[in-house]
């Protein structure tokens, strides 16, 4: 039996209350452990035609990675339907983990999966295009088609909005994150209500092989910058990204 737990009802009603889950792209407290990073950019989700770079082509454009957390109450062998609230994306594995920590009740099962993310720096900011959820070859396949009406400078106007679960945009404040391959991992979690830490369970992932194939199509198709070795390039295991 599927359910919906990635943003589920007992989640969303903590949201307005709950300190973990502030905006998304905390900075980590002083002092603790991060993902392999210095300093964790800032990620705010918008919607695309918020973007205030349109009608300029991006100076960068390569590939990252990122971590959604999901939050239920369901088996642990049950499938899941990624839905995003606030703090649920983010740059550092290790923020969701703590998140997790402060969220946990009897029975609760927590869902971190890492996610690819285009990005693209403009001169007024950077701003990143990833999918929480896999859609088919053909799905993709018509956004392409929405996105050429628009052309290169305007595409954002045709992206899917916030509140559609699939591709979501991110403005990403100082510093730009770094550009880094992309390994499909699922990190699992489920409380028992002790004490004692979560412990977490490492997973092979599925890897958006349809978002990398759509993302590829239309980077191709942008002008190369104007400033030569722009366009970072970056592979992801088992998957040729750029």
């Amino acid at each position: 039996m599927s359910a919906n737990v990635s943003g589920p009802a007992d989640l969303v009603r903590h949201r307005n209350s709950m300190s973990p889950l502030r905006k998304a792209g905390l900075q980590p407290v002083a002092g603790e452990m991060m993902d392999d990073r210095k300093a964790v950019p800032m990620i705010d989700l918008i919607d695309p035609w918020e973007v205030d770079a349109l009608g300029e082509l991006p100076l960068e454009r390569y590939f990252t990675k990122a971590y959604f957390m999901g939050h239920g109450k369901q088996s642990w062998h049950s499938s899941w339907t990624n839905l995003y609230v606030p703090g649920s994306v983010s740059f550092d594995l290790q923020q969701l983990k703590r998140n997790a920590e402060d969220l946990r009740a009897q029975g609760s099962v927590f869902r971190i999966e890492s996610i690819p993310m285009m990005v693209l720096r403009y001169g007024r900011g950077a701003f990143g295009v990833a999918p929480i959820n896999e859609k088919s070859e053909s799905e993709y396949g018509a956004l392409a088609a929405d996105m050429e009406v628009y052309g290169p400078r305007g595409f954002w106007k045709s992206l899917p909005s916030r509140s559609s679960n699939w591709l979501l945009a991110f403005s990403l404040n100082a510093p730009s994150p770094a550009a880094e391959e992309y390994s499909p991992l699922i990190f699992k979690a489920m409380s028992g209500g002790t004490p004692h830490p979560l412990a977490w369970h490492q997973l092979k992932g599925g890897g958006y092989c349809q978002f990398f194939q759509f993302a590829e199509a239309f980077l191709a198709q942008l002008p190369k910058p104007a400033q030569e070795g722009a366009a970072r390039k970056v592979h992801a295991v088992g998957l040729r990204v750029a």
